[in-house]
């Protein structure tokens, strides 16, 4: 096998989103360390399924989006 065959291989087998993965829950918190007290904080949480079902929140102090694909 190829070399760059190889290689996508290892990128395809990494990726959580790829067709036929497993369903997961991400949830993320981002804050400024040094300064717990900064608006510029926010939340990612990813609900996914699949390719073509899943549902992504990001939310901050000044800005809130939710994308939902079914």
């Amino acid at each position: 096998m190829p070399l760059a065959d190889v290689a996508q291989h290892a990128v395809d087998q990494s990726k959580l989103t790829s067709p036929g993965s497993t369903p997961f829950h991400l949830k993320a918190e981002i804050v400024e360390t040094t300064n717990a007290n900064s608006d510029h904080k926010g939340e990612v949480e990813e609900y996914w399924v699949s390719p073509e079902k899943w549902r992504r929140t990001i939310s901050s102090p000044g800005f809130s989006q939710t994308l939902i694909v079914n």
